[in-house]
């Protein structure tokens, strides 16, 4: 399993080049979900319209990535 925060500062944004951070969407209920997306999605004038990413896709993503390497 890997460590919470793992991926602090290795997914970095195609459009304007900051980093991704977690977010936690529905906190207190059923819905609970970490998130990441772009650390100045909306904090400029001009916001990035990069998608935000499901913690379990990037995870998923990372393992498959993994083992493809190990494989090889």
């Amino acid at each position: 399993m890997l460590k919470e925060g793992y991926f602090c500062e290795r997914v970095v944004c195609g459009e304007c080049g900051s980093f991704y951070g977690s977010k936690v969407w529905h906190s207190t209920d059923k819905y609970r979900r970490v998130i990441w997306q772009c650390n100045n999605k909306f904090s400029n004038d001009v916001r990035c319209k990069t998608p935000h990413l499901y913690e379990d896709d990037i995870k998923k993503a990372f393992f498959e990535v993994f083992n493809s390497l190990i494989e090889n």
